[in-house]
Formats: C-alpha cells, sequence, structure tokens
C-alpha cells in the first residue's frame, strides 16, 4: 500500500503533516480498491456506501495520523512525566480507532447485508493491522 512504502521517509526525513496526508489519500485509493471487489453492494445502496467508508477512513486516518506523529518522537529526549503522558497517549488513539471503527460498523449495518458488513470488517481489519505493523517496523525500539 502507498502509505506502507512511504513509512521510512516519515520517520527518517521528519514529513510534515501535508506528506502524511497525501500518502494516506493514496492510500484511501488503494484500500477503495482492494474492499471492491470483495463487498456486494445494491446499487441503491453503494453511494450510501461509500460516502460512510470514506467518511470512516477520513475519521480513522486522522487519529491513524497522531499515531504517526506521536511515534515519530525521541522518547530518549523524554522525561518520565512526557513518558507517561506519552504512553497514555498512544493507549487513548488505540481506544479512538477502536470507537470508530465499532461506530462506522454500525453504520454499515444499514445499507449491508449483514455478511458484507461482516466481510468488510474482515477485509478492514487486515488492512488496519497491515498498516498498523508496517508503522511498528519502522518505529524504534525504546532503549
Amino acid at each position: 500500500m502507498a502509505f506502507a512504502l512511504l513509512l521510512p521517509s516519515l520517520f527518517f526525513a521528519q514529513t510534515v503533516d501535508k506528506e502524511i496526508d497525501n500518502a494516506l489519500k493514496e492510500a484511501f485509493k488503494e484500500y477503495k480498491s482492494i474492499v471492491s471487489p470483495y463487498i456486494e453492494v445494491s446499487k441503491e445502496n453503494e453511494e450510501g456506501y461509500w460516502n460512510i467508508v470514506k467518511e470512516y477512513r477520513t475519521e480513522y486516518n486522522e487519529i491513524f495520523k497522531n499515531q504517526v506523529l506521536l511515534l515519530s518522537k525521541d522518547v530518549a529526549l523524554m522525561s518520565p512525566k512526557e513518558i507517561t503522558d506519552f504512553t497514555k497517549e498512544i493507549k487513548g488513539s488505540q481506544k479512538s480507532l477502536e470507537k470508530v471503527r465499532q461506530k462506522y460498523y454500525g453504520r454499515l449495518k444499514k445499507v449491508l447485508a449483514p455478511k458484507e458488513v461482516l466481510k468488510f470488517m474482515q477485509v478492514d481489519h487486515f488492512l488496519n493491522i497491515y498498516r498498523e505493523y508496517k508503522l511498528a517496523s519502522y518505529t524504534p525500539w525504546v532503549k
């Protein structure tokens, strides 16, 4: 995915918000092309479905972007209090991502059959894990 390929530059070149936004925009195009073949959507619900998915990924990506920015910080330069606050921020963002997932999975039930919602959840979960794995692989270990 485009976002995963750009992760090295995010950490090593101190990339700004705009570049992260561009990477996430490209990643959404790929996300859409990956998700599309798996989900059967009626013609009457197709526009509503993609609107929900776009809103979901926009909200999800804002939180994910903040995670990228958080994880690009140098923990070695932090005081014990800053590390504690940093840890709370990371845990809070993980909870926020789960809340966003639940919110939008609920909305998808209005435009998709139950089996299609489950298929969406499965593909979305896989792509999120892949994205988190790639992010983790570029995050320096705390020493």
